[in-house]
């Protein structure tokens, strides 16, 4: 511990002990990189799963992240609706990252090799501001 007497003593050095004991214990928080594991035949996760923009009227580029897993080795595809996004050769696992112009509503599928949908995982594009309705009256009345 601290002593008031010793040059370059601060709530840093204090807080060492508790610090080291934390990541010891592996009470730390889990990382991006870290997969929940799969209780299911097949498993699909992708971030992020909704795409943000500021008005309804613009387009969204961004970055998508897949990953999945299987109980069996097969061979597999993933696509995004009827777009074929890549394919893995008897694989249980694999990952997927690519850019991409987001759907306003689409669908992740994960095909075996036979063309059959193993799992799947919608994805969207919503808006800061939505389109507004325009108004059929006055925006006033005495009744």
């Amino acid at each position: 511990m601290c002593s008031p007497s010793l040059r370059g003593c601060n709530i840093a050095s204090s807080l060492l002990p508790a610090v080291l004991l934390l990541i010891a214990s592996g009470t730390t928080e889990s990382t991006d990189n870290q997969t929940e594991p799969c209780l299911a035949e097949a498993c699909l996760s992708a971030k992020p799963e909704v795409c943000i923009v500021e008005r309804a009227d613009e387009v969204c580029l961004q970055e998508l992240r897949v990953h999945w897993v299987t109980q069996e080795i097969q061979p597999v595809c993933l696509a995004l609706g009827e777009h074929e996004l890549q394919c893995w050769q008897n694989s249980d696992e694999g990952s997927y990252q690519g850019q991409f112009e987001w759907p306003r509503q689409g669908r992740l599928t994960l095909l075996n090799g036979y063309g059959d949908v193993i799992v799947y995982l919608e994805i969207s594009t919503q808006s800061l501001r939505p389109r507004q309705r325009r108004r059929l009256g006055s925006p006033w009345s005495i009744f």
